[in-house]
């Protein structure tokens, strides 16, 4: 005889229904719905001994625009679920149960009081540039395990689902109000659905991302996966530390440190299908060339984004993956410090020249020396 269900407020009965069966006897069960999610019903559901999230992919998204995707999509999450915990257990959900016909998952659940979305830490000012590096060496280990491996290449050719959720929606969509950039972003585009070689996340944010204390982050929301293009999660989560910085002035340098120390971790596993180069020229030049203020903290950089995005130096901000495919990024300088620190100016940061720099060979070759080294005067281009 199946468990009463206490709910409140009240999921739908066939929710309810896949509950049951997915978790029979375990109940009864407390439903309460949780926030944050455009594409899917997410709730926390409390019993006598285990408290779960549940997900049910809705076949349109909760946004003004009429934005539908199949709800097999799912199931792609909860196969990259299993995959990855094979790579990082501790780093993604755990699945408990799945029914992939009603688009139903039920995942382990992780307390708001112990673990705080990534994007929230950021918003509210919080910089830990070690984050960074926990994310690219993760992003990396995913990408590097699943890299020619013609299993999972089979089980996620989902480029239709892909074309749904990412590429028509963000990138042709923009070119409706950007018509000058259909170009560029028509050949992103085609560039995506022809360079497919490693399984990606797809959505691979600081909204997506758990963050604890003294524990690895923790990645969500795998919706998107399908086997593609490693640049993409690259770049998707170097673009939003990008906008974070703009958006976050005072924070904008630590930003730009979690994003080196991302590039770095991943670069250390990135699958080796191809030549990888990273450009790290220009960022520093172009972060200062409109600015006539002394202090790094002034700068705003929404202009030269505005009026450049698709001119150098723009263009030159690229992670060059696999068959050089190339996404925009915040290059930057490599630094010692670390966010409990204080920079007394920018020259620790390396962004501007000390008023006592030396010219001519003599400051080239005492620049070169103190990058070498280590010191924290990072070389002036």
């Amino acid at each position: 005889m199946p468990s009463a269900v206490e709910v409140h407020p009240a999921p739908a009965e066939d929710l309810v229904a896949a509950v049951e069966q997915l978790l029979p006897g375990q109940g009864p069960w407390l439903f309460e719905p949780l926030s944050g999610g455009v594409s899917s019903d997410i709730w926390r559901i409390e019993g006598p001994a285990h408290t779960y999230c549940v997900k049910r992919a809705l076949p349109r998204l909760k946004v003004a625009a009429d934005w539908h995707a199949p709800i097999s999509r799912n199931a792609e999450e909860v196969r990259w679920l299993r995959f990855a915990a094979t790579v990082a257990k501790d780093q993604v959900p755990t699945v408990i149960a799945a029914d992939a016909e009603r688009g139903v998952a039920v995942l382990s659940y992780f307390e708001p009081r112990l673990w705080e979305p990534y994007k929230t830490l950021l918003m509210r000012g919080g910089t830990r540039p070690a984050i960074g590096r926990e994310l690219g060496d993760l992003l990396g280990r995913l990408h590097r395990a699943s890299a020619g491996d013609a299993v999972l290449a089979a089980q996620f050719d989902n480029l239709a689902l892909f074309d749904a959720l990412r590429l028509e929606p963000y990138f042709m969509g923009a070119t409706v109000r950007n018509p000058e950039l259909t170009g560029i972003l028509t050949d992103i585009v085609q560039s995506q659905r022809q360079h497919r070689t490693v399984l990606i996340h797809g959505d691979f944010s600081p909204k997506n991302i758990l963050i604890h204390q003294s524990r690895p982050p923790v990645v969500l929301d795998a919706e998107c996966a399908n086997w593609g293009d490693p640049a993409f999660d690259v770049a998707f989560m170097l673009s939003h530390l990008l906008l974070k910085a703009i958006h976050l002035k005072t924070l904008k340098l630590w930003l730009y440190e979690t994003a080196m120390r991302f590039k770095k971790a991943y670069e250390v596993h990135a699958p080796r299908t191809g030549s990888m180069h990273v450009s790290t020229g220009s960022f520093r030049r172009w972060c200062w060339r409109d600015s006539t203020a002394n202090h790094p903290w002034n700068i705003s950089p929404t202009e030269p984004i505005a009026s450049g995005c698709a001119r150098p130096p723009f263009a030159r901000w690229s992670i060059r993956l696999p068959r050089a495919r190339s996404f925009c990024w915040p290059g930057m300088r490599n630094t010692s410090c670390e966010p409990n620190q204080r920079m007394p100016c920018a020259q620790r940061m390396g962004l501007t020249r000390p008023a006592h720099h030396r010219s001519g060979s003599r400051q080239r070759k005492a620049s070169r020396s103190r990058h070498r080294t280590g010191g924290r005067i990072a070389r002036v281009l």
